[in-house]
């Protein structure tokens, strides 16, 4: 199976404008103003074959290339020129399969711009640009293996590999691409010393090598985030290619080809673009998102805080409590998967024993790891359960070959370890009939016995058989695996433990929770968590859709219409956007519809907050803000009550733009002055009446999506106050705000409230 510690990346596919509707909701691309700050990045930037760098004169010359690590080898050719670059030459690879390492290729051309790249000194900001092109030929004469045998590391000659001891023979065809590999090249770049990489490496992404680069030369494109971090300082481009497998290769294999033309193309300017929206599933949605590269290893779960009184094999470490009691059983029920991602994408559970602290990757890391695993296929799914046992810094891949005993699934042929099943959604349960001995059951009730040889598990899952700080860990995640998965997620509704002592304490139900509740946590002990936070939802059964769109979409926000002839667009507002890999998606509640709900049109406007008067509107007790719409009401006399300024209650300031709609992308600090005038231009300094902080000189507060609150409540530097004013039966006072970001860039930025009758 292909949960693996190693990391492999995805590739953002280009994004698209979508008009269609969806249970009667439609989608539409909507900008109130356009972003009109050019062509990010420039001039295209390529290295060519000469070994120059650039257009627009940027000129940085290869200083040298090299192997990392691994048998591969990479050089400067100039044998061989691809017409389509400036002068001749171009970089020669070769992918090295052997026993002696798992990275048959991890080499790095390095640049040098006017200073050489050596002195680790940053040569190129890879984030101003969001895809890169690259020529390859590939060398048929030298490669003693296929271009497809090379992208997906199937349908290799099984006389090419050693037997091992567990499997009962030799292995089958598939066997270095079933334990994880890089489909095709990947393409990093280095930005620690270059040509030694110091781990140091961002991943932009892989390319599949084309079949006809066998008769000539051809073009390849990787899209990545340009917000992805680590692009700023490259020195050096790194191309790796690994598997896990390799280990157990008896001949050396060798694939071979040329790379030139290197090419960063400019993120275009404009508006993001939308996609269709989709059913929100409730319950608890693990997405196979990161801000960080796009690495489709990246594990996202969640942890049980129940750390003890989990295992089948008994609970030595949990005083008072008994045994466990046969059959213990673990079942989680699968409400939602990664669409188009057979084979691919990957929902887990994880049973670790007596774990040193809370780990992202314990099928890695930790000593010992049961797993319990479900991948899509075209006809439903397989899962699958395996193993390890004092194996650290290894694969957990020891198989379990179940033997089928009823229902309508079946053994995969291809996978002997795994049971197919004709359902894809709906309950998996791995259940310990005994010590060494279980079931394992599908969603379309096909059950499958396994065993394993007596005394297995009988010390490495007993708790409380070492010294530890956790006894027993339970983990619920997914992996991507491949590109087609990234941005998907994994909807489990529910989690079930039986037969052991802390039974009740793990088992869940997550449909219909709005958070995730202290059973489970994302922050693991020792600081260690999932892949990405933001990527772990608790989507309630009140959420209607997802909708998503393309980054970056600095200053844009979601808004929504029931008609498109009244442009009565409202801001979106009951969920906030969840920035993932190169998207942003967002929850729909019921809320957010507006009338009728027949007919909904969203859209995503880049609201402009002007510097002219009514840019900040005020409201008070009494008061309401609607975007689109401003601050109705009349405000609620204030009133001194035996001292007391009443009503409590708060004052909103809301930024604005022209039409009076919420620009929540202000952040400004803003500051309230008051004074008993009906007349703009009063002193912002002086007021009389004032509040307890600051005496007459104001207040100050920072808006949070376009908003600052100034509680009367619950804030005990916000009261209201009185400083030594005669009042009579009606006097009135105003209160002005400034924004204090424009006051210090000397534009026009006082702006004031409705009048407030103030009484005696």
């Amino acid at each position: 199976m292909k949960i693996q510690k190693y990391i492999a990346t995805g590739i953002l596919a280009a994004g698209a404008l979508l008009l269609a509707g969806l249970a009667r909701a439609q989608t539409s691309l909507y900008s109130s103003a356009v972003n009109t700050g050019g062509t990010q990045g420039g001039e295209p930037q390529t290295w060519i074959g000469s070994g120059q760098f650039g257009s627009g004169g940027v000129t940085v010359n290869w200083t040298g290339a090299s192997d990392i690590y691994g048998p591969g080898s990479l050089y400067y050719d100039t044998t061989e020129t691809d017409p389509a670059a400036d002068g001749g030459g171009s970089l020669y690879l070769k992918a090295v399969f052997n026993s002696s390492s798992d990275t048959p290729s991890f080499g790095s051309v390095c640049l040098d711009y006017n200073n050489p790249c050596y002195n680790g000194n940053p040569q190129f900001d890879a984030s101003q640009y969001n895809a890169v092109t690259l020529d390859v030929l590939w060398d048929s004469v030298n490669s003693t293996i296929s271009i497809d045998q090379f992208n997906t590391l199937e349908n290799w000659n099984t006389n090419w590999f050693t037997c091992y001891s567990w499997g009962g023979g030799c292995v089958d065809s598939n066997y270095l691409e079933d334990g994880g590999c890089i489909t095709g090249l990947e393409i990093d770049l280095d930005n620690g010393t270059c040509g030694a990489a110091n781990g140091d490496v961002a991943v932009l992404g892989s390319f599949l090598m084309p079949e006809n680069a066998a008769s000539g030369w051809q073009q390849v494109r990787v899209n990545y985030n340009p917000s992805q971090g680590n692009l700023s300082g490259a020195v050096g481009i790194v191309f790796k290619k690994w598997s896990a497998n390799t280990w157990d290769l008896a001949t050396t294999q060798t694939a071979a080809f040329w790379i030139d033309n290197i090419t960063f193309l400019p993120a275009p300017s404009g508006p993001p673009t939308m996609s269709l929206p989709v059913p929100a599933v409730p319950g608890l949605n693990l997405f196979n998102a990161t801000q960080n590269g796009g690495n489709a290893y990246d594990r996202n779960e969640v942890l049980s805080t129940t750390t003890s009184g989990l295992s089948w094999m008994g609970s030595t470490s949990h005083p008072g409590a008994p045994t466990a009691d046969f059959p213990v059983s673990y079942s989680f029920n699968l409400a939602g998967f990664p669409a188009n991602s057979p084979g691919g994408a990957e929902a887990y559970l994880f049973l670790v024993p007596n774990a040193k602290t809370g780990d992202n990757a314990p099928d890695w890391n930790e000593t010992n790891c049961f797993v319990l695993g479900v991948e899509s296929t075209t006809n439903g799914s397989q899962a699958y359960v395996e193993y390890k046992t004092n194996s650290p810094a290894a694969n957990a891949n020891t198989p379990i070959t179940p033997t089928y005993v009823s229902g309508p699934g079946s053994i995969s042929t291809n996978n002997t370890n795994a049971v197919q099943s004709t359902k894809l959604l709906g309950t998996y349960t791995v259940a310990f009939t005994g010590p060494d001995n279980g079931t394992l059951t599908t969603p379309d009730s096909t059950v499958a016995s396994w065993s394993v040889p007596a005394g297995t598990f009988d010390t490495a899952f007993q708790e409380g058989s070492t010294p530890t700080s956790y006894p027993f860990l339970v983990y619920l995640g997914g992996q991507a695996n491949n590109n087609n998965a990234m941005n998907e997620a994994f909807v489990y509704s529910s989690f079930t433990v039986t037969g052991v002592p802390e039974a009740f304490a793990a088992s869940e139900v997550f449909t219909g929770e709005t958070a995730l509740s202290s059973k489970w946590e994302t922050s693991f002990p020792g600081g260690v968590g999932t892949s990405d936070p933001a990527a772990v939802v608790m989507v309630p059964t009140t959420a209607l859709y997802w909708i998503g769109w393309s980054l970056p979409d600095s200053g844009f926000q979601l808004i929504d219409t029931a008609n498109l002839s009244s442009q009565n667009w409202q801001a979106v507002t009951t969920y906030g956007a969840i920035p993932m890999y190169g998207v942003a998606k967002q929850l729909i509640g019921p809320a957010d519809l507006q009338s009728p709900t027949t007919d909904q049109f969203f859209a995503l406007a880049d609201r402009v907050y002007s510097t002219n008067s009514g840019s900040l509107l005020i409201a008070f007790p009494g008061q309401i803000f609607k975007s689109g719409t401003g601050v109705t009401g009349t405000p609620t006399p204030i009133a001194n009550n035996g001292g007391n300024w009443e009503p409590n209650g708060s004052v909103y300031v809301y930024a604005v733009d022209s039409r009076s709609n919420l620009v929540t992308s202000v952040t400004d600090g803003v500051t309230l002055y008051s004074n008993p005038s009906l007349g703009p231009g009063f002193d912002q300094i002086s007021g009389d009446f004032a509040f307890t902080q600051g005496g007459g000189t104001g207040l100050e507060q920072t808006m949070t999506n376009g908003i600052a609150t100034f509680n009367n409540s619950t804030d005990t530097y916000f009261e209201w106050g009185y400083n030594g004013l005669t009042l009579s039966s009606s006097t009135n006072f105003m209160v002005q705000v400034v924004d204090n970001l424009l006051e210090s860039e000397s534009v026009t930025n006082v702006f004031n409230s409705s009048p407030v009758q103030l009484n005696p």
